[in-house]
């Protein structure tokens, strides 16, 4: 009796999160995961029509988890607004169910949700991110516990409104 084994070298078998790097991953709690599929395929599939994606319609940022979510790695790194350079980026591979229906204006299928973590701090967990054993050493520090918190996250929106207020005064003046 004779085996045959085949294997679709056009989609290798990925695992489901991987780190754009490299760095550590886990595959985190699936409650979460499949938490954030809903939200995501929600807004794309269950609306007015379905929705095809785009460059102009491709991030998602969902405020329950204060991450923004890319759908597809065709646009991603375009948004040069929300995505960041300094931290880890973290693919996430849908398997057949979870993309459903979700594909380009072209037709072609969507295979991976793209989200970032916060470079050496967290990591790769599924649809979020986890924090490294490290990190919660220095969240019980004080010192540390302000910076590491999650909304003290942006600078460069500080930064903005910063610079937004001088300008205003010297409008002003």
């Amino acid at each position: 009796m004779a085996c045959s084994l085949t294997i679709d070298i056009r989609h290798p078998v990925l695992p489901a999160v991987r780190s754009h790097s490299g760095g550590k991953v886990s595959s985190g709690n699936n409650e979460t995961t499949q938490d954030v599929l809903q939200l995501i395929t929600t807004y794309m599939l269950n609306g007015y029509a379905i929705r095809k994606v785009e460059a102009f319609n491709d991030r998602i940022y969902l405020s329950r988890y204060r991450r923004n979510y890319w759908l597809g790695t065709r646009y991603y790194y375009m948004d040069n607004f929300n995505y960041l350079t300094t931290r880890d980026t973290c693919l996430y591979r849908m398997d057949s169910n979870e993309r459903k229906n979700l594909e380009y204006a072209d037709g072609s299928p969507i295979y991976d949700i793209v989200y970032q973590c916060q470079r050496y701090v967290q990591y790769c967990c599924g649809l979020t991110c986890c924090l490294n054993e490290f990190s919660e050493d220095l969240r019980a520090s004080s010192h540390y516990g302000k910076i590491l918190n999650p909304w003290n996250t942006s600078p460069t929106f500080q930064s903005r409104v910063c610079f937004l207020i001088f300008a205003l005064l010297y409008l002003h003046v």
